[in-house]
């Protein structure tokens, strides 16, 4: 699981010139997610996550829950 002040450890620690495998030794985190969090700085040079695919959720605006709402009082 995701979590951005690990992140952030983990590559201040890289930018200090720490292997991996020591950072991994040091802070206790799991071999990969180290690993990830480098490969992921390395790739973007930053910390930030990255935007993800797919369509956004719209569908529980106010004004499509107030829809929903007149549409079960009519037909109860």
């Amino acid at each position: 699981m995701f979590c951005e002040s690990q992140r952030i450890t983990v590559v201040e620690l890289y930018k200090l010139r720490m292997k991996p495998d020591d950072i991994v030794r040091m802070t206790g985190y799991k071999k990969k997610t180290v690993y990830d969090d480098v490969k992921h700085y390395k790739e973007t040079s930053g910390t930030v996550d990255r935007p993800r695919s797919g369509r956004p959720t719209t569908a529980a605006t106010p004004e499509n829950i107030q829809k929903g709402r007149c549409r079960i009082q009519q037909k109860c």
